[in-house]
């Protein structure tokens, strides 16, 4: 090859390579400073992979900001060479991680703070596999992702994996209640790739990093409705260990929700107004309700926490 893989040495500054070839990415932008290291990627259909042909992954280990446009997804041995990350946009391709041989069950994790995750085609499943690395995760962006139907939050376990959703549970007394916990029955079993694929799943790590989330654009998506489980204070049953609902978030200080008509269809079929979907808010400010326009979205809000902002 022409050009040996960027950065060369630790020593370059900056470089930037736009449409010279089959053998690079369209566009190619690295910058480093005293403060920041960052690296732009603009893809093309004619490149499969992003490897050490084209990327000096160990000249990398100090890249703060990654943005990655119509690219292939990197391999986890690759990924997981980015030890300094704190900003990964994705752009119009795939946010997958592509398995590295031989790397058994170890679990890598990386330090990024800001996650954008533009027009991929991407399901539930690939990104709640993205996000599992991220324990730092402080600011969550998804805009234009067709493939993610459902979103719930993962707590921490408090019964044992193999307890599940019941229809016959007797705390579900509610009306309509009991036909949508067998519709939506999910085991927390070992058998995790029988879950939906469009399901996305926010580990229970995010429940206290995360501060800004925004959700634009994802027409199919909606929000799972069980309740948290809490046997102590004789809440209503729940998915145990499980997910439910975006009450967990309970560190939020800005929320956005836009352009998601059925984000709130579950509750809206099968739920009173008593089912907890959101955490407090002190002196909420409801801007508008997309999944039902002309008609005022006011759910139960439950749990004080640290909002500032919410849109919906």
């Amino acid at each position: 090859m022409w050009l040996p893989p960027i950065p060369w040495a630790q020593t370059l500054c900056s470089v930037e390579i736009r449409d010279v070839g089959s053998m690079l990415p369209y566009n190619l932008e690295y910058s480093k400073s005293c403060s920041d290291v960052h690296l732009r990627i603009t893809g093309k259909n004619d490149l499969h992979s992003l490897d050490e042909q084209i990327l000096d992954f160990n000249n990398l280990m100090d890249l703060k900001q990654l943005s990655m446009i119509k690219c292939p997804p990197l391999e986890s041995k690759h990924f997981q060479m980015l030890t300094s990350l704190v900003s990964l946009w994705l752009s119009y391709g795939s946010c997958s991680i592509v398995p590295s041989g031989g790397e058994g069950e170890a679990k890598w994790q990386l330090p990024v703070e800001y996650l954008c995750i533009e027009s991929c085609d991407a399901n539930g499943k690939e990104l709640s596999e993205l996000i599992s690395h991220f324990p730092k995760l402080q600011s969550f962006y998804i805009l234009d992702c067709k493939k993610i139907t459902r979103v719930g939050v993962m707590l921490e376990e408090q019964e044992e994996a193999s307890n599940r959703w019941s229809p016959s549970c007797s705390a579900v007394t509610m009306d309509g209640v009991q036909a949508v916990c067998h519709e939506w029955q999910i085991a927390v079993e070992e058998d995790e790739e029988k879950l939906d694929d469009g399901l996305l799943i926010f580990p229970a790590h995010v429940c206290d990093s995360l501060r800004d989330m925004l959700i634009n654009c994802c027409p199919e998506m909606s929000l799972v409705p069980f309740p948290i489980l809490n046997y102590k204070a004789g809440g209503v049953c729940g998915v145990v260990g499980g997910r439910g609902g975006l009450q967990a978030l309970h560190h939020l200080e800005s929320l956005r929700i836009d352009g998601c008509p059925k984000f709130l269809s579950a509750y809206e079929a099968s739920f009173s107004s008593s089912f907890p979907i959101l955490p407090e808010i002190p002196q909420p400010s409801w801007c508008g309700g997309h999944g039902n326009p002309g008609a005022p979205l006011k759910p139960r809000l439950s749990h004080p926490v640290s909002h500032h902002k919410l849109w919906i």
